[in-house]
């Protein structure tokens, strides 16, 4: 039977796998694939595969592929979430934290040991993120001081240009006095026929300067006087104001302690309450449990899985915290 056969193509590649010898692996691994294409655990193992040679398109691929077959299979996720983690776009990171989301809940369910090894990647990719979504609010502040400065210096030499223009008018109505009285004494000029023909230009030029002046104040009765702004004060100020943002961003207070759990004191992914009211971290209290035994580890009083809660509250405070504070990770 063709499932038999892909059986024993995945014990090969399995083999191989085990020696690190990945792509005869995954040679197998297809081959399993050719022989029963409905089963997601080749894909998967492939996936891995790839993963460990580094082709993260092809494990992508294979993992999307394996999660159509199978929803609810841990390792696709899982994989799937640390492929897009190496892909630099806001959209990939994002999408890699809601698979290591899926991963861990699914090896929670199935009380996988893998549980606790996704918890910490899911921590390392959430400050991944954060700093991705960091650098990002940076590099948007500093664009817009750009802009903001530029236009600043743009106002300023506007400013520059209309004194220049008031300058000219104020030339312009010295001409029309001077043409005016050269009318009055014809015999100092060449004729008088030329004196009144520059006079009228001259006066029509003044008369059209002054009704644009008017109709510019009229239209600016009920706004600041821009002419009037400190172009190096305000300069200074939107400095000042980028420093202190910068500041404040780069803040580190001291982590909550309430947000760290009692084992490894890192901060907690799934806060649960024990019945003596102490919270834990569910992977840590679950390894505990497991491997040192059913008892709690502070009150030493006897403890079992199900008598664990989640902490919903502390844990939604803790999801909001971390997406302001990334850095709190490393804490």
């Amino acid at each position: 039977m063709n499932s038999d056969k892909a059986v024993q193509e995945k014990l090969l590649g399995n083999s191989y796998f085990s020696s690190q010898n990945y792509s005869k692996a995954i040679t197998h691994y297809s081959n399993a694939i050719i022989l029963d294409p409905l089963n997601h655990i080749y894909f998967s193992n492939r996936a891995i595969s790839y993963f460990k040679l580094l082709n993260y398109s092809n494990c992508i691929a294979d993992c999307l592929k394996a999660i159509d077959l199978n929803n609810n299979a841990v390792k696709p996720h899982y994989y799937l979430a640390q492929c897009y983690l190496f892909n630099n776009t806001r959209l990939a990171l994002h999408k890699s934290l809601s698979h290591f989301r899926t991963a861990y809940h699914l090896a929670i369910n199935d009380k996988l040991p893998l549980a606790v090894e996704i918890a910490q990647a899911y921590r390392n990719a959430r400050k991944v993120v954060w700093e991705f979504d960091d650098n990002l609010r940076r590099l948007e502040s500093q664009n817009l001081y750009s802009k903001l400065v530029a236009l600043v210096n743009f106002h300023r030499a506007s400013v520059n240009q209309s004194g220049s223009n008031n300058n000219q008018s104020t030339e312009l109505a010295d001409q029309a006095n001077s043409a005016h009285m050269d009318t009055e004494h014809p015999g100092e000029h060449h004729t008088t026929i030329e004196n009144s023909s520059q006079q009228n230009k001259i006066n029509h030029e003044y008369q059209q300067e002054q009704t644009n002046n008017e109709e510019n104040k009229n239209s600016n009765s009920d706004q600041i006087n821009l002419h009037d702004i400190d172009h190096d004060d305000l300069l200074t100020q939107l400095d000042s104001l980028l420093l202190d943002a910068e500041h404040v961003a780069a803040k580190r207070p001291p982590v909550p302690d309430y947000y760290t759990g009692k084992i490894s004191f890192e901060i907690m992914v799934d806060p649960v309450i024990s019945p003596s009211g102490i919270t834990y971290d569910k992977t840590e209290i679950l390894e505990h449990l497991r491997v040192i035994g059913p008892f709690d580890p502070l009150t030493r009083q006897p403890l079992v899985e199900s008598d664990l809660y989640p902490n919903l509250a502390l844990k939604e405070s803790i999801e909001t915290y971390l997406d302001g504070h990334g850095w709190a990770i490393d804490y």
